[in-house]
């Protein structure tokens, strides 16, 4: 079995974290240009505590 060097994860880890925060930008972008008849807060309220 061979193991991953330590560089690797490393790489894996810096890589995940970086399209996680890119789909991110991509979430709240899509928020902020679909739905600009309603203001944020009132589209995290919904989201947050939907009832």
């Amino acid at each position: 079995m061979i193991r991953k060097q330590p560089t690797a994860r490393v790489r894996y880890a810096a890589g995940l974290t970086a399209g996680l925060v890119l789909l991110a930008l991509a979430v709240a972008g899509g928020l902020a240009v679909g739905a600009q008849s309603v203001p944020p807060a009132e589209v995290f309220a919904a989201l947050l505590d939907p009832d």
